[in-house]
């Protein structure tokens, strides 16, 4: 049995909070779940997907924070426009070597100026939800999981290991609709999360 499905209108693109560019929108103050993009064949290669109780602008800035710090994985985004995905630096999520700290500090400029290209590239779309108990994390991990199960280069792109909260076996299935006015790429039309 399902509970009555939703349908997640997708706003976008938008550009990065703080670096919008190219006409692009700044990204609305609404909750909810966003999806990092880039261009690719006509619409747009999901890189992740993500869930924010708070204004998604405000989360943004805080993934700015780890882009630059080295946390996160950085891409080079001239490879993803081509469907490859090029790690310029694989971020902190193996443990902090020590070598693996000094070459972040000799790199730190170089890398910053990646991460900050990497932002530009980032199309931002948005669908405002409810911060409905678990839903929206449920829905990030649908996401995701639609991600990991497509074929290349769509299953490529996507960082692995995300920390995903998927329905739990007590939890009723929801049906989840998609709808969005420009394509992205295997994103199902509707998924069960």
């Amino acid at each position: 049995m399902f509970l009555d499905g939703v349908t997640l209108a997708w706003q976008g693109p938008f550009g990065w909070p703080g670096r919008e560019q190219c006409g692009l929108g700044a990204v609305p103050d609404a909750a909810g779940v966003y999806l990092l993009c880039f261009p690719y064949a006509g619409g747009f290669l999901i890189y992740a997907a993500g869930v924010t109780r708070r204004p998604v602008a405000t989360r943004l800035r805080e993934h700015t924070r780890e882009y630059v710090s080295g946390r996160y994985t950085i891409l080079d985004p001239d490879a993803v426009a081509s469907g490859v995905r090029t790690e310029i630096w694989h971020g902190w999520a193996e443990a902090r070597r020590p070598e693996r700290v000094a070459e972040f500090a000799a790199r730190r400029d170089e890398l910053a100026r990646a991460a900050h290209r990497q932002l530009d590239a980032f199309r931002v779309f948005v669908a405002a939800l409810p911060a409905e108990a678990r839903l929206p994390n449920r829905v990030e991990a649908g996401i995701m999981n639609a991600l990991y199960s497509a074929p290349p280069p769509f299953c490529d792109i996507p960082d692995r290991g995300m920390h995903l909260s998927r329905r739990r076996a007590s939890e009723q299935p929801v049906r989840v609709h998609h709808r969005c006015s420009h394509t992205l790429h295997a994103l199902p039309a509707s998924m069960e999360v």
